[in-house]
């Protein structure tokens, strides 16, 4: 299952995960549904930046305004102007690309595995970036 698409000109988001989609149409055993909260359609904007355990853990990292939603359409977006506002603040550009990994490496433990983790654990392997 293809679970990201990116063209010459970046992140095509009405792309993403389209199969993931496309494979709830085909199997009736799959879902579009984020396998976290189950509340939207899985998308990198959803599960990086929207979904309930991301926004806590964004949260936990940050206080400031520059890594809270923003109000921003989709992921590209926000991290186009989470990374123009942060300029020359290399160590907080490193935890946001690490609580971006982060992330994404506790979804694919989720959906292949079946193991979730709580924002605490996210939060403590983040650290581990510093």
């Amino acid at each position: 299952m293809v679970l990201t698409s990116f063209s010459g000109s970046g992140i095509n988001e009405s792309n993403i995960m389209f199969y993931r989609v496309y494979d709830s149409l085909r199997f009736s055993n799959t879902s579009p549904l984020c396998p976290r909260c189950k509340l939207e359609n899985e998308t990198i904007t959803h599960y990086l930046h929207r979904c309930g355990p991301a926004v806590a853990v964004w949260n936990s990292l940050f206080t400031d305004r520059t890594v809270a939603r923003n109000g921003s359409p989709d992921f590209a977006s926000w991290w186009l102007w989470v990374t123009t506002s942060s300029q020359g603040e290399v160590n907080k550009l490193a935890r946001i690309m690490a609580v971006c990994w982060e992330l994404w490496k506790t979804r694919n433990r989720e959906v292949f595995e079946g193991k979730k983790s709580t924002v605490k654990e996210i939060d403590e392997a983040v650290s581990w970036y510093r």
